[in-house]
């Protein structure tokens, strides 16, 4: 059920993305381009109980092990990209590219790969959402597991 759900959030903020351009209406387009950023950000969530999670989790322990920070300025820079997806582009100088909303699809996973107490917290948080999506949208489409 987690890929079920977590292809149609992804597939469904794709699909706003590619249809921003077409939009006349400025307000549409900025719901769209921010409702694309929550479905990925949701599907991030999904996935970062999985493949993606496991994944990454690798990674961040991988580079812990040499003692370097690439993973936590990974994150730093993809959630900084995320937010300026969020903003209201009059906060900057120029336009925000639409497609930094994708970075919300890693973000829980990263977030999840957090060492200790915390990223364990995280970790059940992501999961206990990842299960509750699925059953959502299971429910919804009359999909049983």
């Amino acid at each position: 059920m987690p890929t079920v759900a977590w292809l149609l959030l992804a597939g469904l903020g794709f699909w706003l993305l590619r249809t921003v351009p077409r939009a006349r209406n400025l307000t549409l387009k900025a719901v769209m381009v921010r409702l694309a950023a929550v479905l990925f950000l949701v599907a991030g969530t999904v996935s970062a109980g999985g493949v993606v999670g496991s994944g990454i989790s690798w990674f961040v322990h991988a580079t812990g092990a040499i003692g370097a920070g690439i993973a936590w300025v990974a994150w730093l820079v993809l959630a900084l990209s995320w937010l300026a997806g969020m903003v209201p582009e009059r906060w900057f100088g120029g336009d925000v590219p639409d497609w930094l909303s994708v970075s919300g699809m890693v973000l829980p996973a990263l977030l999840a790969s957090v060492p200790g107490a915390v990223g364990t917290a995280i970790t059940a948080a992501t999961q206990s959402v990842a299960s509750g999506v699925g059953a959502g949208l299971g429910a919804a489409f009359g999909i049983h597991a």
